[in-house]
């Protein structure tokens, strides 16, 4: 019974990194979609500025993906803080996990 306590603060670590290594994946599809966002909508201006329908057609469907690029990053970022919060909510060290675990313990 013993060893399975003695494992947790090394199962805290790990989902802390767990939780650190998927905030990272999110931050980094952010700035990816931003900088795709960013590309379209020049692109679609240029397009919008020329005299031909088909292009400027072709502007303004880019630029309506373009904004569903934005849309995107800034859903992944609101649930990026959503679980900063939670995790500045559980300020738990390693510690005060193994102490807490070690605390109920039953000596015998």
């Amino acid at each position: 019974m013993w060893s399975k306590f003695k494992a947790l603060p090394w199962i805290a670590t790990a989902g802390m990194v767990a939780v650190a290594i998927v905030l990272a994946l999110q931050s980094g599809k952010v700035i990816r979609l931003q900088k795709r966002a960013k590309k379209k909508d020049k692109h679609a201006v240029s397009l919008k500025n020329t005299e031909v329908s088909t292009y400027i057609h072709k502007g303004k469907k880019l630029a309506e993906s373009a904004q569903l690029d934005k849309d995107e990053a800034v859903k992944v970022h609101e649930r990026m803080e959503a679980n900063l919060a939670l995790m500045g909510k559980n300020s738990e060290t390693i510690d005060d996990i193994a102490n807490r675990f070690n605390s109920k313990r039953v000596r015998k």
